[in-house]
């Protein structure tokens, strides 16, 4: 006989509703999906009224055993999400970035790995360089480490990996003395580089957007590879991953083969940090109009659109797939009504990025083959609004 127990990440909101008051309640189920439900006075008076008992927005003062309402309400509760069964209560999920994050097998580690050169990267910071995501999780100190993208990547550092650290800033420490695997994995997550290296990454990266924004108002699309930095993509892939497992996202489509999340917290944070990047390689002033974080499995397909009015250019990220994450297997997107005619494919690795024209350009995904699954985040732009 199942355990039933009250779900702590289940959010009750009140809903302005021309129709009279209302409440949603969105509730994620472990193993299943998020279970979203409209409640209104007229329709379900009695379960309107028990909602309206609650606290405003979460359930933290609500203690619910099925003994101690109705069978009918009980019934319900367990429908809506609010009851779950012990085994599919989910637990908050917390992003984090950091050394162990894993490094994405499809992308070549930095080098070199002997440390010849090898110095503090310039302009490595402790203060908060930008807001750190919502949902952070660090084992201890965050560090900001500046890309050569132009923006600073927060890295959480564990107690062994900070006393590391603060060897390297005291002179107590060398990089080249460091051993072989601490060396990799602080070259990997940014903390060491050759200073001419990072210059030159820098330069190319300036050339890159200069060439994207060239490809924008030619063709209405251009291709950013490696566009996230190597740990701070492993973050997104497991945070993605556990977000999916514990029914934070929402079914997209009646066979369950695609799940969304809109406007999710550390989706639109990301929209937020790449900003920037996105503004040097666009043609004209931009504001953020949305995200979404979508995670498909085989048979999931995207039909032939564009996008809305309001979504003028899209930046659609590549963070997992399996059981390859190399670019040459990635599952395609198909844009039509590009400068020059005919379709063309993108095929992207995780981390890579398309940054296109989506009100312009028609595009769509072939069904997911079977075996294979993708997640990606899709960050929308709107021109921007005078103040």
């Amino acid at each position: 006989m199942a355990t039933w127990t009250v779900n702590r990440c289940a959010r009750v909101r009140p809903l302005p509703s021309a129709q009279g008051p209302a409440f949603e309640i969105e509730a994620p189920v472990r193993g299943e999906s998020l279970r979203r439900t409209v409640v209104r006075t007229e329709t379900m008076p009695r379960a309107h009224d028990f909602l309206h008992e609650l606290s405003a927005g979460r359930l933290a003062r609500l203690d619910l055993v099925p003994e101690e309402h109705p069978d009918e309400l009980a019934g319900w509760l367990q429908t809506v999400g609010l009851l779950v069964p012990a085994e599919k209560a989910p637990l908050p999920v917390a992003f984090a970035c950091g050394l162990d994050s894993g490094w994405p097998s499809g992308r070549a580690r930095k080098a070199p790995a002997k440390g010849k050169g090898h110095v503090l990267t310039p302009g490595l910071a402790d203060a908060e360089a930008v807001p750190l995501p919502p949902r952070w999780s660090s084992p201890g100190e965050t560090v900001w480490v500046p890309d050569p993208i132009g923006l600073p990547v927060p890295l959480g550092l564990g107690t062994r990996d900070a006393d590391v650290l603060a060897r390297l800033r005291s002179g107590r420490q060398t990089a080249s003395g460091l051993d072989p695997e601490t060396r990799q994995r602080f070259t990997d997550g940014g903390l060491l580089a050759t200073p001419a290296r990072f210059e030159r990454s820098c330069a190319d990266w300036q050339v890159k957007l200069a060439h994207a924004r060239a490809a924008i108002e030619c063709r209405g699309y251009a291709l950013l590879r490696q566009v996230l930095p190597g740990l701070l993509l492993g973050g997104l892939r497991d945070y993605a991953r556990e977000l999916a497992a514990s029914g934070f996202l929402e079914q997209d489509d009646p066979q369950a083969r695609g799940a969304v999340a809109r406007d999710e917290p550390v989706a639109a944070w990301l929209q937020r940090w790449m900003a920037p990047v996105v503004a040097r390689a666009l043609p004209e002033p931009v504001q953020p109009a949305g995200s979404q974080l979508l995670s498909c499995r085989a048979g999931a397909s995207v039909e032939r659109h564009t996008c809305g009015p309001e979504c003028a250019y899209t930046l659609l990220l590549g963070i997992d797939a399996t059981p390859s994450d190399r670019a040459g297997s990635a599952w395609p997107l198909y844009l039509e009504g590009a400068a020059g005619g005919g379709r063309v494919e993108v095929r992207l690795a995780p981390g890579d990025g398309l940054l296109f024209k989506g009100r312009e350009l028609a595009h769509f995904r072939k069904p997911l083959a079977r075996g294979r699954s993708a997640a990606c985040v899709l960050l929308h732009w709107a021109e921007a609004r005078p103040n």
